[in-house]
């Protein structure tokens, strides 16, 4: 009998033990989710899983995170799981068709579609024939790795420089020790690569003239023959939230006087992604403000007597319900943006807009080779109109996140 107790005895501690691991797990796996500590989230969420399998909760977050921190194939496995238990929500079909594509599984998405026959993939089975296509029949562009600027980490947000490139990148750097809490690597700080004479360009250099705090530096707008830029700085708001913010700069000017909030900021929302026409009468950026369409949108404000207007959403043709970021408009008068709307060929997909007397009509994609099943950003274009750069982590890399160059006849990846 004592024996007995005994065993009762351990066997209860050993469950309440149990019971309390999970718990700890589970509460830990869910703030760091929350708080968009994604790659912190993962381990906890996959003990708390294997100790009680049939939490939902604690499943989706383990696929979203995954989804997030772009481990593609564990997040379709995640999902997958999901759908044979009947147990995937109407709110992550398309994330699971997402990482089929960003895969370039298109047969199987194509199929998945079809079988599942949801009202919300309604329309989705003509995006997966198209990217075939476009995978199959490319663009006679060239599409170059940067090998000399890029590294192990990541490369993004390129722009044009008087002196040559400048762009971020998240290398090991004396400058920001800290790490972000998406996919726990280094912030990003600015780098300019200067061209030669034969217009290559230089091993890069930290670009100092724009400030390197402990965030993310952010993408820049060099306005042509002036020594003007607008940035995005990433900053802690009042409630120790991270917001992106724009300014303004003058670099000729060597003081913190040159530098200041430009006027089309809110303290609620981010706004990022600046971007000037040549004539400084247009300014683009993108925001998640209310009123938009879906995700991130594109605005512009237009200046007149040397006043802004209020931000105008540049409306359904340019703007999705997802997230339509880093808008380029080039001298030409077409507007270069990149959207992860599923009509692309994976991830993010750069596009060009066109408009007619006034009016955005219709809206392109690039096709391959500048996309591809993986994620295309931040495309801008030389005033030459002869090279064009972009990032993109597609296979076949140095890094997370590679600098390309684009040249060749550029002007076909605006046609049909």
């Amino acid at each position: 009998m004592r024996t007995l107790i005994i065993f009762l005895s351990i066997f209860s501690i050993c469950n309440s033990l149990t019971g309390q691991k999970r718990a700890y797990h589970s509460n830990l796996g869910k703030i760091y989710f929350n708080k968009k500590s994604y790659l912190a989230a993962i381990p906890h969420l996959k003990k708390a899983i294997r100790r009680n399998s049939a939490n939902d909760t604690l499943i989706t977050y383990l696929g979203l995170s995954y989804y997030y921190t772009r481990q593609l194939p564990n997040a379709s496995r995640t999902f997958q799981y999901m759908e044979q238990k009947n147990k995937l929500k109407d709110s992550l079909l398309i994330y699971y068709f997402k990482t089929l594509k960003q895969q370039g599984k298109y047969l199987e998405a194509k199929k998945w579609v079809l079988i599942k026959k949801n009202k919300i993939l309604d329309g989705l089975v003509p995006y997966c024939d198209s990217a075939i296509y476009w995978s199959r029949k490319t663009k006679p562009v060239n599409v170059l790795n940067l090998k000399k600027i890029n590294t192990e980490y990541s490369e993004t947000c390129p722009s044009i420089h008087m002196r040559g490139l400048y762009f971020l990148s998240n290398r090991e750097s004396i400058i920001i020790e800290k790490k972000a809490g998406v996919d726990g690597l280094p912030y990003q700080s600015a780098y300019l690569s200067e061209y030669n004479r034969d217009s290559t360009l230089t091993y890069p250099g930290l670009y100092t003239a724009l400030s390197n705090d402990k965030y993310h530096a952010g993408s820049a707008c060099f306005v042509e023959d002036s020594l003007l830029v607008y940035y995005t700085k990433v900053q802690k708001d009042r409630d120790n939230v991270l917001r992106s913010k724009l300014y303004l700069e003058d670099l000729k000017r060597k003081s913190t006087v040159a530098r200041k909030l430009f006027i089309l900021n809110d303290s609620l929302y981010s706004f990022m992604h600046p971007c000037m026409d040549k004539e400084q009468k247009l300014f683009f950026f993108s925001s998640k403000m209310p009123g938009g369409y879906g995700g991130n949108d594109i605005y512009v404000s237009i200046r007149v007597d040397n006043i802004w207007s209020e931000p105008i959403n540049m409306g359904p043709v340019v703007n999705s319900a997802y997230n339509d970021i880093f808008p380029f408009y080039d001298s030409e008068g077409r507007l270069f943006l990149c959207s992860d709307r599923p009509e692309g060929m994976g991830g993010f997909d750069i596009f060009v807009a066109k408009q007619k007397n006034g009016d955005w009509v219709s809206l392109q994609n690039l096709r391959a080779p500048v996309n591809s099943p993986n994620d295309e950003m931040g495309f801008v274009m030389h005033k030459s109109l002869k090279r064009a750069y972009m990032s993109s982590n597609r296979e076949g890399g140095l890094g997370r996140e590679d600098l390309y160059e684009i040249s060749g006849r550029l002007f076909l990846l605006f046609d049909k």
